[in-house]
């Protein structure tokens, strides 16, 4: 019995593509954004119950923005609430606190992986009035 080629894919090759995941942008960092983002997490974070709702809210609220604001940084913002501050209580053994992740891999990205334009985000979010 002769072998025949089976092989056929009934996704074309433009499905093909739109089914891939597409690699992540790197964020590039723009002041002039940073109030309007400020602003987003602020709005976010009213009401909320917890930072995995506030990074929900945010990904809600900037889909209704007109104009649209920068997906990347949109994402970046996003991922700024899903790190994790510890602080110790006062008269612990080891008083201090611990930001999380810090490094290995991890999502979000582990804080030593972040590069200079994610913290001229964050440094700048901080700095808002």
């Amino acid at each position: 019995m002769e072998s025949e080629d089976h092989d056929v894919n009934p996704v074309d090759s433009t499905s093909r593509d739109q089914l891939s995941t597409p690699d992540l942008a790197p964020y590039r960092h723009d002041s002039a954004v940073v109030p309007d983002l400020a602003q987003l997490a602020g709005v976010a974070c009213e009401g909320a119950e917890g930072f995995f709702e506030v990074g929900l809210n945010v990904q809600k609220l900037a889909a209704k923005l007109t104009p649209p604001l920068d997906s990347v940084a949109v994402r970046e913002l996003v991922t700024t609430f899903a790190y994790v501050l510890s602080v110790m209580p006062l008269g612990s053994a080891q008083p201090g606190a611990a930001l999380v992740p810090l490094d290995g891999p991890a999502i979000p990205r582990a804080l030593k992986d972040s590069d200079d334009e994610v913290r001229a985000l964050w440094l700048e979010l901080v700095l808002q009035p």
